[in-house]
């Protein structure tokens, strides 16, 4: 707790100096909390944003909306294959003879970490294309919120 005070305290001091740099406490409570390899990865996503609204080409689109549908969407996706994965290891507690990873193709998968992080690295370069495009989702002069209507 004294160091959340301390956090506070620190942040307030920043903010009445008008610095740039603060220290929110939800991402600090959240890099003491997470382990390294989660908070390595939203560290990643942060320096991404900050390089895509440096960037940006002009300062009348929203770059936010659009990487932040985009990482929702590979959160949303990552959790319902999370769910998808679970269901082999819940079922074979039930029948033992049933294997638990269903989906491992390779006892030592023959070229270890490189393919996770080239899929890693292709999912960046996406959101990176996807933040960073200037087009809006227009169809002539209607726009997708008038096409609800």
């Amino acid at each position: 707790m004294g160091l959340g005070v301390v956090v506070i305290g620190l942040d307030v001091y920043l903010a009445r100096r008008q610095t740039t740099f603060r220290l929110p406490v939800l991402a600090v409570a959240l890099g003491m909390y997470l382990p390294l390899k989660l908070s390595a990865t939203i560290m990643f996503g942060g320096l991404l944003a900050e390089y895509v609204k440096t960037r940006k080409s002009s300062p009348d689109f929203s770059t936010e909306d659009r990487g932040l549908l985009f990482a929702a969407g590979l959160v949303t996706g990552e959790a319902l294959i999370g769910i998808l994965l679970a269901v082999p290891i819940t079922l074979s507690s039930v029948w033992p003879s049933l294997s638990e990873d269903l989906f491992q193709l390779f006892v030592d998968p023959p070229l270890g970490g490189w393919p996770g992080l080239a899929v890693l690295t292709a999912v960046g370069w996406c959101l990176l294309r996807v933040a960073r495009s200037t087009g809006s989702c227009t169809t002539g002069d209607r726009t997708t919120s008038d096409r609800r209507r």
